[in-house]
């Protein structure tokens, strides 16, 4: 193996295997043993939500199997929002590696998440002034990239944080990383780019299925993706949707919405799922027995499509991204 990427959660995992599609990397859901002959695998660390010292723990432990493997090229996937523990990630990684700087560039341009003197903006709003403000499991509470990296970050001299406004930005500060064997991190439009650039074999994804049966699961309590799963009944789609107000037991109610879409699957009511939510596609693989997937791209920015083992096509997407009508724009890409 000579690249890999990390994220701290499923969608984030996808997301990253959509950008490293060309390179058929494999999306790894667990520690399993690393598919022989692969160039490029993206690590699912599932530590969004944890404690920063268990952040860092898992991130060093996966950052460890990197370093025996031998890999050259690490990306880092953070959240396009600073929601949860980038800077113990961040010591998880430069810990394993000591030897070497960490390159973040925290900006999306194409989602509207831009940095100027340091600061995130949401369409122009400071993030922690944002709905992500609010966010139920990850509440952000600074806007100062700097800020956040400095306070949460015992290695943050090791870390060198760029602003950007245009995806021309990005793609400068993606070659200012070359031919060094410096981590990059950034959210997964900065992965595209870092990619770009990555002197490995490259060949056709697979095609974007057509498909007669789609069927929604939305466990996402954010308005965003509340809207499109209510689009997407309009337009005659099945949706299955967890309680509209949090529970007192979250990963049980995510475990069952998630027994429901696999009988959907295995009864033949959906010949695709589209999942919305990093905890709810988790909790959807594991019922589906899916321990890996492969990626064939994006279906729309932000949205990648994979196939589990058996080659059965699946559509991810962060709960809090996009419009409402962005749930038309998938269905009408899968119908044409």
């Amino acid at each position: 193996m000579l690249a890999a990427a990390l994220a701290d959660d499923t969608t984030g995992a996808l997301e990253l295997g959509a950008m490293l599609a060309k390179f058929r990397a494999r999306v790894l859901l667990r520690a399993t043993p690393w598919p022989a002959g692969a160039d490029v695998v993206v690590l699912d660390t599932q530590s969004r939500h944890v404690a920063p010292e268990a952040a860092q723990a898992i991130v060093f432990e996966h950052a460890r199997r990197l370093r025996q493997a031998n890999v050259l090229w690490i990306f880092k996937k953070t959240d396009s929002t600073l929601r949860g523990p980038v800077g113990a990630e961040f010591d998880g990684l430069l810990e394993a590696f000591p030897e070497r700087s960490l390159v973040y560039a925290p900006a999306y341009p194409r989602l509207g998440r831009t940095v100027v003197k340091g600061i995130l903006r949401v369409n122009g709003i400071p993030v922690a002034e944002s709905e992500f403000a609010h966010d139920p499991l990850n509440p952000v509470t600074e806007s100062s990239v700097v800020a956040l990296i400095r306070s949460s970050c015992r290695h943050s001299s090791r870390v060198t944080i760029h602003d950007a406004e245009t995806e021309f930005e990005m793609e400068r500060i993606a070659e200012s990383l070359w031919p060094a064997e410096e981590i990059a991190a950034g959210p997964a439009g900065f992965a595209g780019q870092w990619a770009r650039l990555l002197p490995l074999p490259t060949s056709t994804p697979p095609p974007l299925p057509r498909v007669a049966k789609p069927f929604v699961v939305c466990g996402s309590l954010h308005p965003n993706s509340r809207a499109q799963s209510e689009l997407a009944r309009q337009l005659g789609v099945g949706v299955l949707e967890s309680p509209p107000q949090r529970v007192p037991n979250p990963q049980q109610a995510a475990k069952e919405i998630a027994a429901c879409a696999a009988k959907a699957v295995h009864s033949g009511r959906a010949d695709i799922l589209i999942l919305f939510g990093g905890d709810t596609a988790r909790e959807v693989f594991d019922a589906l027995g899916c321990c890996e997937l492969s990626s064939g791209g994006e279906i729309a920015p932000g949205v990648p499509v994979s196939f589990t083992e058996s080659g059965f096509p699946v559509i991810t997407k962060a709960g809090g991204f996009g419009k409402p009508e962005l749930i038309r724009e998938i269905l009408e890409s899968l119908r044409s």
